[in-house]
């Protein structure tokens, strides 16, 4: 009786385990965000591309010195109220952790950010062209 009531109670607590460590696993999501777009991430938190300030990255297929980067100015929305307005700056080659951190709520981590489309040296992007691209995970 006791083996029985002990297996049970083991087999019991395996499962619950299990079923923990399936809801544990973050969900990875890509968002694409136009210019004077607002997108909404998660219940609370939205995002809004206001405008690219500059982009200097090094164009495809140029060798540059420096890689460059691009400043964007976005509105982040905590429910449906502005909470803040930023100024971020974007690299091609590298993470700005300062801004997967302001673009990141409680249940939502940033965790890559890409200004597209990536310059190619020949045409101009008009600013109604760009659009940022954030890799979340959620819980």
């Amino acid at each position: 009786m006791k083996k029985i009531l002990f297996t049970r109670v083991l087999l019991f607590l395996s499962i619950v385990s299990y079923a923990q460590k399936q809801d544990s696993n973050p969900i990875t999501k890509t968002f694409k965000i136009a210019v004077a777009s607002k997108t909404q991430i998660t219940k609370n938190l939205a995002i809004e591309l206001v405008e690219v300030l500059s982009d200097s990255r090094c164009p495809k297929q140029v060798q540059c010195i420096r890689a460059g980067e691009a400043f964007i100015v976005v509105n982040i929305y905590k429910g449906e109220e502005k909470f803040l307005q930023e100024k971020l700056e974007v690299y091609p080659k590298k993470i700005n952790e300062y801004a997967l951190e302001k673009l990141s709520d409680v249940h939502s981590k940033v965790v890559d950010i890409a200004l597209l489309p990536y310059p190619n040296g020949i045409d101009k992007i008009d600013l109604s062209n760009y659009c940022l691209q954030l890799t979340i995970e959620q819980e």
